[in-house]
């Protein structure tokens, strides 16, 4: 979990804790180009399955914010030891029954290499948000055409607050649209497939996340997956992925 200290993470690290799986480690890893007082503050349960790490020698902040993500993230799957990888922002949250339904599709799937959930919109006060454009589109004139597809394809309902993620959508259009709060990977997976650091300069124009990035070099890769199908993922607009939403 990157963090930047701000009150949700408490949130979010009490839904990691509360899973109907218990036998997890949770990694938070606060950004070193944050503000170090918010940080501080950030409350953090005495509980030995959590570990806080500082990175101190990234001395470089990457300007594009989904690199800079990136790199904290890929920072804390090194120290990860577990057999799956999730990953969670500290401005969501999962229902407690989020890693079981992951981890059981990965369970009696071998064959998989990652699994996702869907998830539930809301906003900054936790309350659920009615969808009726696009909004993460840094193109505000493709907001409204983004959202026609997406009802297109049965992802989402005009004026319904969840989100019907899909790596592959209609009749195999390439969308690699998967929050990464969504995924669950196998280790060897996820140690193979590293978040990508680096973007080109129009990927940047379009604000192409780490987490499309993740997805589109997952399937390039020949990676299967799966999809709980559950809403597990409560998933705040406005928040440290996507801070323009």
């Amino acid at each position: 979990m990157p963090s930047v200290g701000r009150p949700s993470a408490k949130e979010a690290i009490n839904s990691v804790l509360n899973q109907s799986v218990q036998d997890v480690e949770l990694i938070v890893i606060v950004d070193p180009w944050t503000d170090e007082e918010a940080a501080d503050k950030m409350p953090m349960p005495e509980d030995e399955r959590v570990r806080v790490i500082r990175p101190k020698q990234m001395k470089h902040c990457p300007e594009y914010l989904p690199a800079r993500i990136a790199r904290l993230r890929n920072y804390g799957v090194a120290l990860a030891t577990g057999r799956y990888i999730a990953h969670l922002d500290d401005d969501n949250w999962w229902s407690e029954t989020h890693l079981a339904d992951l981890c059981v599709l990965l369970d009696e799937q071998p064959q998989l290499g990652f699994a996702y959930c869907w998830r539930t919109l809301v906003d900054s006060r936790g309350a659920k948000v009615a969808l009726y454009t696009y909004p993460w589109s840094t193109r505000f004139e493709n907001r409204a055409s983004v959202f026609a597809a997406f009802v297109q394809y049965g992802m989402a309902v005009p004026g319904q607050p969840f989100l019907r993620d899909a790596v592959i959508a209609g009749a195999g259009d390439e969308i690699f649209h998967v929050d990464t709060s969504e995924l669950c990977l196998r280790r060897e997976v996820q140690s193979t497939f590293c978040f990508r650091e680096q973007f080109t300069l129009r990927q940047m124009i379009e604000g192409y996340g780490e987490d499309r990035a993740l997805c589109e070099d997952l399937y390039r890769g020949g990676v299967r997956w799966a999809c709980s199908e559950h809403y597990t993922l409560f998933y705040r607009l406005g928040g440290y992925s996507n801070a323009d939403s």
